[in-house]
């Protein structure tokens, strides 16, 4: 089960910070079912395979074969990679993750390799 953790940073507008966290390997879920705005996720890849995250601007993870809603980032066999939104990445209707073996279209093969957290401001907090 994942965990949703709420943090103030130190910025001087103190606007309340999420973090998201998968809590352990899974292939994707739902972060937000409400509007929010990403600042950075970060990914760890445990599988031996090359695969792609890819953000749903959704509230529940989408059937095999959906677009993504931003270019897919690339996580090679046991990298970690944290991507950055400094201005901050509007999904205006909530946030959805998956794990996927192709680049262009949502492709779960059913291994849990994922582990994932995201930091994000809910719409509205601002």
């Amino acid at each position: 089960m994942a965990s949703i953790v709420q943090h103030t940073p130190s910025a001087p507008q103190h606007i309340p910070v999420s973090t998201y966290n998968s809590n352990g390997l899974l292939d994707g879920e739902a972060v937000s079912t409400t509007p929010v705005i990403v600042k950075e996720v970060r990914v760890s890849n445990a599988s031996g395979a090359t695969r792609y995250i890819q953000l749903f601007d959704a509230t529940a993870l989408p059937a095999d074969g959906a677009v993504p809603s931003m270019l897919p980032v690339v996580i090679i066999n046991g990298a970690v990679v944290s991507i950055a939104f400094p201005e901050g990445r509007l999904f205006g209707t909530g946030l959805c993750w998956c794990s996927s073996s192709t680049q262009v279209t949502k492709t779960i093969g059913g291994a849990t390799d994922f582990w994932v957290e995201v930091d994000y401001v809910k719409q509205g907090s601002t």
